[in-house]
């Protein structure tokens, strides 16, 4: 993980700042989301729209 992780910001990124984004979803919303993904499709939309 260590050589991966040092391959990544040596190689593999460019010398600008990253920002990650994480989307943490509560377990039950979870579930639905297992089985539409038009629902996955809305949050990820919804998502992106608010962080951007």
């Amino acid at each position: 993980m260590r050589t991966e992780a040092a391959h990544l910001t040596d190689q593999v990124f460019p010398r600008q700042p990253v920002r990650w984004w994480v989307l943490a979803v509560p377990k039950p919303p979870r579930y639905f989301m297992l089985r539409e993904w038009s629902l996955v499709n809305m949050v990820r939309r919804i998502f992106l729209r608010v962080i951007a």
